[in-house]
């Protein structure tokens, strides 16, 4: 499934997306961006043997969602306010991480 539109809510503090179907998922940037597998990340979990990264080891803006861009067709690309680029998240993954919402009632 694919987003229809996504929205950067509170400042960056969180991620809403509506996917193709009408259903809503909601992502606090704390939560996504403690499971980022980019390089860097993965290895900072590795060396923890964790399986979130500690936020306390990365800057204090280091959740704060500052854009987000789709670079394909199946996942999204997420800038964060510490300038940390390289977090991907596949469609698929987003799906279960996220959560759900109701979808938005029509007013037709």
């Amino acid at each position: 499934m694919h987003p229809r539109e996504i929205t950067i809510l509170e400042n960056g503090a969180a991620l809403l997306i509506e996917w193709a179907d009408g259903s809503r998922s909601r992502f606090s940037g704390r939560m996504l961006r403690s499971t980022c597998s980019c390089n860097r990340c993965a290895s900072e979990r590795h060396s923890t043997s964790a399986l979130h990264i500690p936020l306390s080891s990365v800057q204090s803006d280091a959740e704060r969602i500052v854009s987000v861009d789709l670079p394909s067709s199946s996942r999204l690309s997420i800038v964060w306010g510490d300038r940390h680029e390289g977090s991907f998240f596949r469609f698929a993954e987003l799906l279960e991480l996220g959560e759900r919402l109701p979808p938005v009632e029509s007013s037709e």
